[in-house]
């Protein structure tokens, strides 16, 4: 078994093709989720999201993964299964399908605009006010260009470390 998959699962990506035998689900929460709260046996977790015993050991081997189950097991050790623990784990699973949503041309610019900025709020990646808010400014700004379905695509400007 090799680095990309376990990676892949982590970064809750599908791994490709030629990384593992099979495309797998992004599962990286809700497993983790499941191994805190002790909620099957290895065989049934392997069945329930379609691992061969190999690739689960990998995974839980892994010391991200491992990390991301003991601090789950201490979140529920100390607050219970909280209900932001139960939505994280969701979030984590719906990426995968805002990720589809925002490249498809066919739904409104607006919508997926409006999921860019949510994934960037979620992500916690909106910028910091400074002190009280009084004369500071984010720290960089974001400006996003959706053009009209159908319309020619420019190439992507970047510019990094403008400050």
């Amino acid at each position: 078994m090799n680095e990309a998959f376990v990676s892949g699962i982590l970064d809750n990506r599908l791994p490709t093709s030629s990384a593992v035998d099979s495309p797998l689900p992004a599962l990286s929460a809700a497993l983790a989720l499941d191994l805190a709260l002790e909620a099957d046996n290895v065989e049934g977790l392997c069945k329930k999201y379609q691992l061969t015993y190999q690739q689960f050991q990998t995974l839980v081997d892994h010391p991200v993964f491992s990390q991301l189950v003991n601090d789950m097991r201490a979140e529920i050790r100390e607050r219970g299964m909280t209900f932001r623990m139960k939505a994280s784990v969701q979030a984590d699973m719906y990426l995968e399908q805002v990720h589809k949503m925002v490249m498809d041309e066919n739904i409104p610019s607006s919508v997926r605009a409006d999921l860019i900025k949510s994934t960037v709020k979620w992500a916690d990646l909106e910028p910091k006010q400074k002190g009280s808010g009084e004369g500071s400014g984010p720290a960089f700004k974001l400006v996003i260009n959706m053009p009209p379905p159908g319309a020619a695509v420019q190439p992507a400007v970047v510019v990094e470390n403008a400050g």
